[in-house]
């Protein structure tokens, strides 16, 4: 994506190092990118930091924040944007809805 696509990002009130993050980005990317293009047989990722503390069950609360702000920004982009559609949007709000969260709630 370009620089200037950044500016327009909604990453809402996430919080950074734990899980939804990397999906918010994506998801901005794909609704602010002209060409979005999903590599998904490269086996690529990043991590910011040590550890995996991101995992432990002591930050369920921080784990549930972020779904809201995932689900929030996604319906945010989906009213503003209601031609636009990817699939990996689908999977990323797919995954939610199967794990038995609905991502009209928040």
């Amino acid at each position: 994506f370009t620089r200037s696509a950044y500016q327009h990002f909604d990453l809402g009130d996430a919080l950074w190092g734990m899980p939804k993050v990397g999906a918010l980005l994506a998801l901005n990317q794909i609704y602010f990118s002209l060409n979005f293009v999903e590599f998904r047989d490269l086996h690529m990722t990043f991590h910011l930091g040590q550890g995996s503390y991101w995992a432990d069950r002591r930050y369920g609360d921080y784990f549930a924040h972020n779904e809201k702000e995932w689900d929030r920004v996604l319906n945010k982009l989906r009213d503003r944007f209601p031609d636009k559609e990817h699939p990996a949007i689908d999977r990323m709000a797919r995954s939610l809805e199967e794990k038995g969260r609905s991502i009209q709630e928040g």
